[in-house]
């Protein structure tokens, strides 16, 4: 599990965390929850969203699950309203959700696995920003972390849609 430190105040702010069913979103997540956060927990993994929410209440933390897919921004704008209506103005976003795709060399790759990763790992990041940003604005400034990769620095052969998704963000 990844050990998360902040400078930023959370306490008592509302969080927007995507991909956290699992993993660094999960992590951050509980990390934002033991500083007083409240977090909504957008993914399309319910199990792995619900269990997420069930850690979150364990810490005596607040925590609402939204099943969201970051690549359809409807449904990015419906999370981000509905973590307001819940817990005021949002104050703090992670950008967390991304898959890893095809291995596969350009020339194999599928088109249709190209679309999916980027629409999730690239996309997603600006559709979720797309409705993160007007509210913060509104609630007087926040904070966003878009979460990249080692991939977003270099490149590997077999990732050719994962590494153009993590150089974008």
């Amino acid at each position: 599990m990844s050990t998360w430190t902040s400078t930023v105040v959370v306490e008592g702010k509302f969080g927007l965390v995507t991909g956290l069913g699992s993993g660094i979103g999960r992590s951050g997540s509980l990390a934002m929850a033991r500083e007083g956060a409240k977090i909504v927990v957008a993914d399309v993994d319910t199990t792995g969203g619900e269990e997420t929410v069930k850690l979150v209440e364990g810490l005596g933390g607040a925590a609402f699950f939204v099943k969201a897919d970051v690549s359809d921004p409807a449904q990015m704008e419906a999370a981000v309203k509905a973590g307001i209506e819940a817990f005021g103005a949002l104050h703090l976003a992670v950008n967390n959700a991304g898959i890893g795709g095809e291995a596969s060399l350009v020339g194999g790759y599928s088109p249709e696995g190209w679309r999916k990763v980027i629409g999730i790992n690239l996309d997603g990041v600006f559709y979720s920003m797309r409705y993160e940003v007007p509210a913060m604005l509104a609630a007087g400034g926040g904070s966003i972390v878009n979460i990249s990769s080692v991939l977003g620095l270099v490149a590997f052969g077999t990732a050719s849609a994962y590494t153009s998704a993590k150089h974008g963000v």
